[in-house]
């Protein structure tokens, strides 16, 4: 009877040895898998610091990851109470600044609407609808424009300038009658356009208004300026930025300037 009871109690003691190296090793395992996200988690936050991962509205390093939408990550910025996607687009954006930029340089490299959505299906696997396409454009090139008219450019000493009528519904219009001109002045060394102008007229208002854009977009006056024989260039160039500052020089054609 005795014996039996040993045993019993022996059993018993056994299982319970049993339960508590279970409990013991479930609990390591916890440990374990919890330090494992911990070091995790302290590493990912190195990574995203070290690689200047900031809060797209706010600028904020103070981030937290706040899950993940179509396998990208969301954050969260403590600051301006925003969530965001790590994506690299812009705010309110789900496609990345380089397939915007890419799809306008397309668009004004010649290329079609549907041209345009087929290479970023083959390059970066989106599909965007034509009308997404074409708001990207409308959109960043009001911006474009706007960064372009605070844009001084670092343009040579010698400039030309020349005039030429317009075509109007596939016809040229008679130089003797009153047409439309369009004006512009570059510059040699650049190649950069410093100023257009519109009219139905080549006389000196024009040249005069020509020659002020292209001064105040460059901000200096040119060394030497080419222009054709047009008389309205005479007093035009020497109004604007005088007869000792730029020499005026008339050639017959600009071919091979």
């Amino acid at each position: 009877m005795v014996e039996a009871q040993r045993a019993k109690i022996l059993r018993r003691l056994e299982r319970a040895n049993k339960r508590s190296e279970e409990r013991i090793r479930r609990e390591s395992i916890k440990g374990e898998k919890r330090f494992e996200r911990q070091v995790r988690r302290l590493m990912e936050r190195v990574v995203d610091k070290e690689r200047g991962l900031s809060c797209k509205y706010c600028g904020s390093r103070n981030l937290v990851k706040y899950g993940q939408c179509q396998g990208v990550q969301r954050y969260f910025c403590k600051d301006c109470k925003r969530k965001f996607a790590d994506n690299k687009a812009l705010p309110h954006m789900s496609t990345s600044s380089i397939q915007v930029a890419s799809a306008l340089s397309m668009y004004y490299g010649g290329m079609s609407l549907n041209s345009i959505r087929r290479h970023l299906e083959q390059q970066y696997r989106n599909y965007p609808s034509d009308s997404t396409v074409y708001r990207w454009v409308v959109r960043f090139t009001k911006i474009a424009v706007e960064e372009a008219k605070k844009y001084k450019p670092e343009v040579g000493d010698v400039w030309v300038a020349d005039e030429t009528v317009l075509r109007i519904g596939g016809k040229k219009i008679d130089r003797l009658k009153k047409g439309v001109w369009f004006w512009d002045i570059l510059d040699t060394k650049t190649r950069f356009l410093l100023a257009s102008h519109i009219s139905q007229s080549r006389t000196l208002d024009d040249a005069e208004t020509l020659m002020d854009k292209a001064w105040q977009r460059a901000g200096k006056s040119p060394r030497i300026i080419l222009t054709d024989k047009l008389g309205a260039y005479l007093d035009g160039v020497s109004i604007v930025f005088g007869r000792k500052t730029t020499k005026h020089i008339q050639v017959k054609g600009f071919t091979g300037l």
